[in-house]
C-alpha cells in the first residue's frame, strides 16, 4: 500500500514539474526566432545620437519633392516581436510598416530602433526604441525621435538606455497646408527637453502625443501591403 501511495505522489510531482516546464517554455520567446529578428537591425553602439540635421534633411527633401531611397521593411512574420505596432496602428489610423534602423546590446538588455514612416511618401519619421531582456521578453517601447511638418524631436540614447530628447516646433516660409512640397524650412524653435527611462513603459500619452492622425484605415498592415 505504501508503495502505491509513494508511486502516486511521485507521479503527481512529475506531472506538476512537467506542466510548469511546458508553461515556462510557452511563455519564453523562441530564441532562434528572436535572434533572427535582431539580425534584421544593423548593429550600433551607445551612446547613439539622432540629431536635428538628419531629421531636418528629411523634411527639406520632402519640401523639394525628393523621394527617399528605398529602405527595407521588417519581415511580416517578425511583427510579433514589436507589440506596440498594433497600438500605434489603431491610435494613428495609419498602417504600420516598421523599418529596421539599429540594434543595441547592454549587459542585461537588447534594444532595437525602428522607424514607422508616415504619409504616402513614407518620408516623415517616427522612431521607436523597443527594449527586451536577454531571453527576448519585451519590456517597453518608447517614441524617441521623429520629424513631421509640425514637430521635430531629436534624441541622445546613452549606455544605460536613458534618453535625453529635445522637441522643436518646425518653422516654414509659408503656412504648410496639405503638402509641404515647394515650401521652405526656415528654422526650429525649441519647446522643451525631457529625460526618458527606456526600460520602463512611457507615460500614457507620450507615444500617442507624437503620432499623427489620418482618416485612413487603422488596421495593422503587413509589409507587402500597397
Amino acid at each position: 500500500m505504501k508503495s502505491v501511495i509513494r508511486f502516486a505522489l511521485l507521479a503527481a510531482a512529475s506531472f506538476i514539474l512537467t506542466t510548469d516546464s511546458l508553461s515556462a517554455q510557452a511563455a519564453t520567446p523562441d530564441q532562434a526566432a528572436f535572434q533572427q529578428f535582431l539580425q534584421q537591425f544593423p548593429k550600433a553602439e551607445l551612446p547613439y545620437i539622432i540629431g536635428t540635421t538628419d531629421l531636418s534633411a528629411t523634411l527639406e527633401q520632402r519640401a523639394q519633392g525628393v523621394r527617399p531611397a528605398a529602405t527595407p521593411f521588417l519581415a511580416a512574420e517578425q511583427y510579433n516581436f514589436l507589440p506596440d505596432l498594433e497600438r500605434s496602428a489603431v491610435a494613428t489610423s495609419i498602417p504600420a510598416h516598421p523599418q529596421p534602423v539599429a540594434r543595441f546590446e547592454t549587459a542585461d538588455r537588447y534594444a532595437v530602433l525602428y522607424n514607422l514612416p508616415r504619409n504616402a511618401a513614407k518620408q516623415y519619421r517616427a522612431l521607436y526604441l523597443a527594449v527586451y531582456d536577454k531571453q527576448g521578453n519585451h519590456i517597453a517601447t518608447t517614441f524617441v525621435a521623429g520629424a513631421n511638418p509640425a514637430t521635430l524631436v531629436s534624441a541622445v540614447l546613452d549606455e544605460q538606455l536613458q534618453a535625453k530628447v529635445q522637441e522643436f516646433q518646425v518653422k516654414w516660409a509659408k503656412e504648410p497646408g496639405q503638402s509641404i512640397v515647394g515650401n521652405q524650412l526656415t528654422g526650429l524653435e525649441s519647446v522643451g527637453t525631457q529625460s526618458l527611462d527606456l526600460g520602463q513603459t512611457p507615460a500614457t500619452d507620450w507615444n500617442e502625443r507624437h503620432e499623427p492622425k489620418t482618416l485612413a484605415s487603422g488596421a495593422l498592415a503587413r509589409n507587402d501591403s500597397k
